[in-house]
C-alpha cells in the first residue's frame, strides 16, 4: 500500500495544495482582526520576604486572580466607564450572552510565570481600535485593581500597548496548513478508494 501510494505521490501533494489554497481565500472573506499586548508590572506592597522567588510565586498567585476578574460582567461594566475612548457603542449593543462570549475572545489577561508581570491582549477589526480597547483595559486593571486583590496590591503599566503589523485573526498559516492536512487526508482517501481503476492503468 506504501508503495502505491509514493506512486501518485503527485497527485497526493497536489490535492493538499489545491486544498491548502482554497482556505487560504475563503479565509481573505472573514472579519480580520489585529492585537495589541501590553504588560502590567504587580507590586505587592505588603510583601516584606527579601526571597526573589517566593516574590514572583505571590505575584503569580494574585496575577491569576485578576486574570480571571477580567472576564466577569463587573470587570466589563467598569472598563465602558474608562476615560480611554473605545467603541462602547458596540459592546452595548450585543445581547448579554453575545456580549459575554465576544469580550471573552477579544479581551484576553494573562500571567507571565516566573516574573511579576502580566499580559493583557485585546483584539479588534483595526489596529487603532485594538490599541484604544487595550488602554481601557489596563487603565481599568490598574485604577480598580484595589476593589478585587486589596489596597496593598498596585500595578504599573511598564509595556505600553503595541499593535501587530497584519491582523492575527483569522490565522492564514493555520487555516492554510489545515487545508493542507486535509487536502492530502483527501487525496489518500481518493487514491485508496479509487485503487482498482488505478491498478488497470
Amino acid at each position: 500500500m506504501v508503495k502505491y501510494l509514493l506512486k501518485h505521490l503527485k497527485s497526493i501533494l497536489a490535492s493538499g495544495v489545491i486544498f491548502a489554497l482554497v482556505a487560504f481565500m475563503v479565509v481573505m472573506f472573514f472579519p480580520k482582526y489585529y492585537s495589541a499586548g501590553s504588560q502590567l508590572l504587580i507590586v505587592n506592597r505588603s510583601f516584606n520576604s527579601t526571597d526573589p522567588y517566593t516574590q514572583v510565586k505571590a505575584a503569580e498567585r494574585i496575577g491569576e486572580n485578576i486574570a480571571k476578574v477580567a472576564d466577569t460582567t463587573d470587570f466589563y461594566k467598569k472598563t465602558l466607564l474608562a476615560s480611554q475612548s473605545f467603541d462602547k457603542q458596540y459592546w452595548q449593543t450585543l445581547e448579554e450572552r453575545d456580549r459575554r462570549e465576544k469580550w471573552g475572545q477579544n479581551v484576553k489577561v494573562s500571567m507571565n510565570y516566573n516574573s511579576s508581570l502580566m499580559n493583557v491582549v485585546t483584539y479588534a477589526k483595526t489596529k487603532q481600535e485594538a490599541v484604544n480597547l487595550n488602554v481601557a483595559v489596563s487603565q481599568t486593571l490598574i485604577s480598580r485593581s484595589a476593589e478585587y486583590v486589596g489596597t496593598d496590591v498596585a500595578l504599573k503599566n511598564v509595556n505600553d500597548p503595541l499593535a501587530s503589523r497584519f491582523f492575527v485573526r483569522p490565522s492564514l498559516i493555520l487555516s492554510s496548513f489545515m487545508g493542507l492536512v486535509f487536502g492530502i487526508l483527501f487525496g489518500i482517501l481518493w487514491i485508496v478508494s479509487n485503487k482498482k481503476r488505478f491498478m488497470s492503468f
